[in-house]
């Protein structure tokens, strides 16, 4: 994994690399016209890696308390995130009840693009939105949908009662 800061805010996640050197290489800017702003205090990265460190080895967090950067992004999509955001660890919702939910229920599509584009993965839990009919749907990190399967996997372990059979 590597990460990005604009000052105080996480605004770049990446994951799913077999090396920090990939990781890093694979960070894209989200606003290419803003370069990335180191937080003056490393602590905040520190802590921030090893929640990351944390919940791949599985334990639970929904890092909703972190500081993040996407106000660059369409208001649309800036929706979809912070509704996204919202998803309980261990839980899943459809694509169509995330759009149902930000009151435009035909535009499941849409809810799908603007989680495609999620520059920050796990933070903004993206992985948590399937498909009808519990089809996984997409994921854009590397290792696409098994990625996907193995984040839920690692929820679904500290879920009590949440059974996920996703296809």
């Amino acid at each position: 994994m590597a990460l990005e800061w604009w000052g105080q805010r996480v605004a770049v996640l990446t994951l799913a690399h077999p090396d920090p050197q990939s990781a890093c290489a694979a960070l894209t800017p989200t606003d290419p016209t803003r370069a990335p702003e180191p937080p003056a205090n490393q602590e905040p990265a520190r802590g921030v890696a090893a929640r990351l460190q944390a919940y791949a080895a599985g334990h639970p967090d929904d890092f909703r308390d972190l500081p993040l950067a996407f106000d660059h992004l369409t208001p649309f999509q800036q929706s979809v995130l912070l509704a996204c955001r919202q998803i309980p660890y261990g839980q899943t919702v459809r694509y169509a009840q995330l759009a149902a939910k930000l009151g435009t229920p035909s535009a499941a599509r849409a809810v799908g693009n603007a989680l495609a584009r999620n520059p920050l993965p796990i933070l903004i839990p993206c992985h948590r939105v399937i498909g009808a009919g519990n089809k996984l749907g997409g994921f854009s990190a590397p290792g696409g949908l098994a990625t996907k399967r193995h984040l839920l996997a690692i929820e679904a372990r500290w879920a009590p009662g949440r059974r996920f059979s996703l296809q």
